[in-house]
């Protein structure tokens, strides 16, 4: 089922937020993880031209999937496994860093809210790799606009 069809749409990502003031050393992991970041800031740059709100810490934000086939547990499982086999523990934990897989979920108030679940070996090895699980939860009376 494409997100068209069920009116939800899908994106898990992992986003990685440096702690450490004044110096920043996280933006070097996504090369080391092999991955090109969606959207990544310093500390001091605006969160969005159309405010003046700026970013208090630096980080980074990469999208592993954006769509919705109907099953999210297998995205974020799929993104899981592939940070586990990437060696994602040993790269991130010098790192005074909070870390993430975000899971966003936007929809139309008209389609059934799909279900989210996690398998206990999931949640294991998310604690194993010193990650958090973020889920937002974004419903509209219409069909949402999406920004990067």
């Amino acid at each position: 089922m494409i997100s068209e069809e069920c009116g939800w749409l899908l994106r898990v990502g992992l986003i990685v937020v440096d702690e450490s003031l004044p110096n920043p050393l996280i933006h070097d992991v996504p090369a080391k993880l092999g991955i090109v970041p969606a959207r990544s800031w310093n500390r001091g740059d605006l969160v969005s031209t159309r405010g003046d709100r700026r970013w208090k810490i630096s980080g980074f934000r990469h999208d592993f999937y954006h769509g919705y086939d109907g099953d999210a547990k297998a995205e974020v499982e799929r993104a899981v496994a592939w940070l586990s086999a990437a060696g994602a523990a040993s790269i991130l934990e010098p790192y005074d860093a909070h870390i993430a897989i975000t899971i966003k979920l936007y929809g139309e108030k008209t389609y059934p809210t799909p279900e989210l679940y996690f398998l206990n070996e999931t949640v294991t090895l998310v604690s194993d790799l010193g990650l958090s699980i973020d889920i937002d939860l974004y419903v509209w009376s219409g069909k949402p606009v999406l920004r990067n």
